[in-house]
């Protein structure tokens, strides 16, 4: 129960080297995930092929979630014209 500097300074180096450790997780982590955007606008496949140009297994898994992913977002968004209760703007 006494106070013991040299303990406490060794629990500060730890939890500094634990943020710095974190820290480059976290850049690293970015960078991958800056890497593997696309620009918007492109077709599953396009971006498919950008993001795993070498990979056919990988680009086919991957253009299947983006197509799921997109009949989602769409299928909320006309969800409420698909019973025509509202015109459709020209």
């Amino acid at each position: 129960m006494f106070f013991n500097p040299s303990e406490n300074r060794k629990m500060l180096k730890s939890m500094i080297c634990a943020a710095v450790a974190a820290g480059f997780v976290t850049v690293a982590a970015l960078s991958v995930q800056a890497a593997t955007m696309v620009p918007p606008g492109t077709s599953c496949k396009e971006a498919a092929k950008m993001a795993f140009p070498d990979d056919r297994k990988m680009r086919h898994h991957f253009k299947n979630s983006c197509k799921a992913h997109f009949r989602a977002v769409e299928g909320n968004k006309k969800g409420i014209f698909k019973g025509r209760l509202f015109k459709k703007a020209a």
